[in-house]
């Protein structure tokens, strides 16, 4: 009975979670979630685009941390993921 209600809080935290990304046009970065304020990154390597993950490499800017940020497919709509994978090709290219 430990587990199931285990299994069914880790559940809910995880379908409760969620992660604001916004990028402007000279490729300033910020990246906030629910728990923490809104931190400025930078891309620290070329973003990796697949049909099924986005994996976006930043360096926060205070800081010098790395993070990666994993965006599965199914994540978003199938707009917003084609727009997101749009727009990491074309600062990839830059």
């Amino acid at each position: 009975m430990l587990t199931l209600g285990l299994l069914v809080y880790c559940w809910r935290k995880s379908s409760l979670w969620h992660c604001v990304f916004n990028v402007d046009k000279t490729g300033i970065a910020a990246l906030s979630d629910a728990e923490s304020e809104v931190c400025l990154v930078e891309f620290s390597r070329h973003p990796i685009v697949t049909p099924i993950v986005c994996v976006i490499f930043l360096r926060e800017t205070q800081t010098g941390e790395n993070r990666w940020v994993w965006v599965w497919q199914d994540m978003l709509s199938d707009t917003e993921y084609r727009t997101l994978c749009r727009i990491l090709l074309q600062r990839k290219l830059s």
